[in-house]
C-alpha cells in the first residue's frame, strides 16, 4: 500500500510539469498573439488577405493569429464581445452599418483602419417568365430569393437592402448552396426560387454570373439602381456605390455589363483590445506597408 501511495505522490508533479510544458517552449512562456484576426472560411478572399497581412505584419514585429470564421457578422459580434480575444477583423461596410443600427455602442468600440476592395451585388433570374427588372422584383408577392447561408455577408447585404427598400422585406430568403442555385430557378414547389442573390468581387466569375453570361436564353442579370440604397458609414462615406460593372463577352459575342450596387470591405479593429504601443505599431504598418498587404492582384479579382 505504501508503495502505491509513493507512486501516486511521484506521479502528481509529473502531471503538473506536463501542464507547464504545454504552456511553454524550451522553458519560455508563450505569450498570446498581439492580434487575433477574424476572416472568413479558409481559402476565401478575406482569408487570403488575412494570411498576406499576417506575413507582412509578423515581419514588422507583431504576432498574428488568423482565425477562420463564418464571415462579417461573426467577426463583428466577436469584436463587440469584451471577453473575446478577437481584436481585428474584416467585414463588409453594409454589414457593419447594419450591425451598428442594432448595436449603437459598436460605433464607439470599432475603428475603421483601411478600406479594401469592392463587393458587388449580382441578382440573376430566369429569362423565360421570370422577374424582368428591379421594379417587378419590388412589387412581387413574397418572391423566393436564394441567398448564401444566413449570417454570411451576402445574407446581411440583402437584410440591409431590405431596410432601405421596404418592399424587399417581403422576400422569402432561401438558404441554399449557391453553386446549384440557378437550377432552382426552373424548379417547382419547395425547391424553387425566383431570384439568386450573390455578393462578390466585381471580376470574380462565379457560377451564378457565369450562368447568366453563358446561357442568356435561360438566365439574366437584373440591374439595381434604386436611389434609396443610400446610407452613410460613421465616417460619412457611402455604404453603397452605384456602378456599371463590365463583364466578359457572352457566348453570343456581346460585351455585357450590369448596373448594380457595390459595398466595400473594411479592415476594422477594437482599439480597447489592443495595447497602445501595438496600436501605434499597427497604424504605422498600415500607413507604410499597406501596398504589400493589399496588392493590385487582390483588388482586380
Amino acid at each position: 500500500m505504501m508503495k502505491n501511495l509513493w507512486r501516486s505522490i511521484i506521479a502528481f508533479p509529473v502531471f503538473i510539469s506536463g501542464l507547464t510544458f504545454t504552456a511553454s517552449v524550451n522553458g519560455q512562456e508563450q505569450l498570446p498573439p498581439d492580434l487575433v484576426f477574424g476572416t472568413a472560411a479558409e481559402g476565401r478572399a478575406y482569408w487570403q488577405l488575412a494570411k498576406r497581412f499576417e506575413k507582412v505584419v509578423d515581419s514588422k514585429g507583431l504576432t498574428v493569429d488568423v482565425q477562420e470564421t463564418q464571415g462579417s457578422l461573426e467577426n463583428l459580434e466577436r469584436l463587440d464581445d469584451p471577453k473575446d480575444t478577437m481584436n481585428i477583423a474584416l467585414t463588409q461596410a453594409d454589414t457593419f452599418q447594419n450591425y451598428i443600427g442594432k448595436n449603437p455602442g459598436m460605433a464607439n468600440k470599432a475603428k475603421i483602419i483601411a478600406p479594401i476592395g469592392l463587393e458587388c451585388v449580382f441578382v440573376v433570374t430566369r429569362t423565360n417568365g421570370g422577374i424582368s427588372d428591379e421594379k417587378e422584383w419590388q412589387s412581387a408577392v413574397a418572391p423566393r430569393v436564394a441567398v448564401q447561408a444566413s449570417g454570411s455577408g451576402p445574407a446581411k447585404t440583402h437584410e440591409f437592402m431590405a431596410q432601405l427598400i421596404p418592399e424587399l422585406a417581403d422576400d422569402v430568403v432561401v438558404d441554399m448552396n449557391i453553386s446549384n442555385a440557378v437550377n432552382a430557378l426552373y424548379e417547382e414547389g419547395e425547391n424553387s426560387v425566383d431570384l439568386v442573390f450573390v455578393v462578390h468581387r466585381p471580376k470574380y466569375m462565379g457560377p451564378v454570373v457565369r450562368a447568366a453570361l453563358e446561357q442568356p436564353d435561360r438566365y439574366r442579370l437584373l440591374s439595381i439602381a434604386d436611389p434609396r440604397l443610400q446610407a452613410k458609414l460613421p465616417t460619412g462615406s457611402n455604404v453603397y456605390e452605384f456602378l456599371e460593372i463590365p463583364l466578359v463577352r457572352n457566348v453570343l459575342g456581346e460585351r455585357k455589363s450590369v448596373r448594380t450596387v457595390c459595398t466595400r470591405g473594411l479592415l476594422i479593429t477594437s482599439p480597447s483590445k489592443i495595447t497602445t504601443p501595438n496600436r501605434h505599431k499597427l497604424q504605422t504598418i498600415i500607413d507604410l506597408h499597406w501596398g504589400e498587404i493589399y496588392s493590385d492582384e487582390f483588388i482586380s479579382n
